[in-house]
Parts: C-alpha cells; sequence; structure tokens
C-alpha cells in the first residue's frame, strides 16, 4: 500500500483534518508481503525483540509503527506472536518520518 497524501487532508497545522476517522485504516488493507525484502523481515523482528526490552516505539490504535527505510511496519500481538497489520510504503524515508511525526501530534 502506497500512503496517498492528497487523499488525507490537513488543517492549517498540519494535522489531519477530520479527527473522527484515523488517518489509515491498517486493519482493513492488505499489503504485498513480496514487496518486503529478507533484510526488512529480519530487522522488522529484531525490533519487536527491541520493543520487548523497553525500547519506546511510536504507537496508535493499530499498533506500533515501526519504520524500517522507507517504510512503516504496523505491528500488533507479542514477541512470541507478532501480527502484521500493514506495511506502508513511502517515496523516501524523509515523507516516512513525516508521516510518524504526523501521527504522534494527532
Amino acid at each position: 500500500m502506497k500512503w496517498d497524501e492528497s487523499k488525507h487532508p490537513r488543517d492549517k497545522e498540519g494535522k489531519f483534518a477530520n479527527n473522527s476517522v484515523t488517518p489509515y485504516n491498517s486493519k482493513n488493507v492488505k499489503f504485498d508481503a513480496s514487496k518486503v525484502t529478507k533484510k526488512e523481515w529480519r530487522e522488522w523482528y529484531d525490533r519487536i525483540g527491541d520493543i520487548k526490552r523497553g525500547m519506546w516505539c511510536p504507537k496508535d490504535d493499530n499498533g506500533y509503527l515501526i519504520q524500517i527505510n522507507n517504510k512503516i511496519f504496523v505491528t500488533g500481538g507479542t514477541y512470541t506472536y507478532p501480527i502484521l497489520h500493514n506495511v506502508i510504503e513511502f517515496e523516501d524515508e524523509e515523507t516516512t518520518l513525516a508521516f510518524i511525526e504526523r501521527i504522534l501530534k494527532w
């Protein structure tokens, strides 16, 4: 799934204009797992271990937002049984970080 910024209106402060809906509905969107490299899968699982050990990770109602390169892995479940709800791919890493920043301000 690619994030289309034009489909998510913002107010003057850069926050999502309609606070009654989430900016994305990661649990209802299917992603193409073939677009995730083996290295990204390993890093995703390593990050889940980091979270288990107490490392902070951005989180919203959909789960943990684990950023790997230009992708966000929306993750739920536990370390033993992680659930990957979605992978959102962005044009570049800068856009990815801006998305996480907006989610945290929302």
